[in-house]
Parts: C-alpha cells; structure tokens; sequence
C-alpha cells in the first residue's frame, strides 16, 4: 500500500511539473499538441496539457541583431567588400515558427543575395558615394520578402565598403 501511494505522488509530481510552464519576460514559446500548432505562450505562468502538449520554438521577442560580411563583383568587374549590421524582430511567433524551416538563416540568405544584387547592378564609383540607396534597396527587398515569415527587419547599416 505504502509503495502505491509513493508512487501517486511521484506520478502526480511528474505531471505537474510537466504541466506548469513559465515563460520569461521577452519569450515567447510555441506549443503543439500531437505534432500540430496549438497555441502560443506569452510571457507568464501557463498550464499545458502534460504529455499532450511540447514546447516545439522558443523565441525572443527583443531586438536582434547581426553582422554580415561577404565579397560581391561591381558591375566593372571590381571586387567589393560589404561589411554590414542589421537589426530585426519576431512580429509573429507561430509565422517564424513555420514559415521556414530557420528564419534565422533564412533571413542571413535575404540579407546576402539583396546585398549581391544590388552591387552586381552598380559600378564601383557609384557604389561608393552612394551607400544610403544600398541600404535602403537592401532593407526594402528583405522587409517586403520576410513579411510572410512574420520576421521584421527594422535596419540596415552597411558598415564598411
């Protein structure tokens, strides 16, 4: 009798401490039940079904940041160094959650093929007296191709040429 009552309470222990989840400030957790979408957890106390539910994304909610560097070819035929920061935020944790498999490099990858694009269309002079149109055509591309994922981008700096 002795060894089924410790048991419950093993059991019962087990299963709440499974249950009760805390989310810490700036985090955002998505949860699924049975492998699909169930609900997204802000931050606070929150009880999940234990067993059920799993705690598939754990996302900050702050600012990011981050640092870019590559060689892209002007249209002249000259090499350029791009050196560059940029900023973003999760708008919506379920969209960066599912729509790509990791919007983190997801969003490097944006970053780099606008950072190419636009320098492969400029000659080296250009390129240089002008970064403020790099910076904004590189913002305007990777904003506007992020929006599904639910991924801002909220700056861009090129750093160095």
């Amino acid at each position: 009798m002795l060894f089924l009552a410790i048991a419950v309470v093993v059991l019962i222990f087990f299963l709440l401490r499974t249950a009760i989840v805390v989310v810490p400030n700036d985090q955002v957790y998505v949860t699924e039940r049975m492998g699909q979408y169930c609900q997204t957890l802000h931050p606070g106390f929150h009880v999940i079904m234990p067993l059920l539910d799993k705690i598939r994304f754990k996302h900050p909610m702050m600012e990011q940041t981050g640092e870019l560097s590559d060689v892209f070819e002007t249209r002249d035929g000259q090499r350029a160094s791009v050196t560059a920061a940029y900023r973003y935020r999760i708008l919506d944790p379920q969209r960066a959650s599912y729509g790509s498999v990791d919007y983190l490099s997801f969003l490097r990858e944006l970053v780099r093929a606008s950072q190419k694009r636009y320098v492969a269309g400029q000659t080296w002079d250009a390129l240089r007296q002008d970064r403020r149109s790099l910076e904004a055509e590189v913002q305007r591309s990777v904003d506007e191709a992020l929006e599904p994922i639910g991924v801002k981008l909220l700056g861009y700096e090129a750093k160095d040429l």
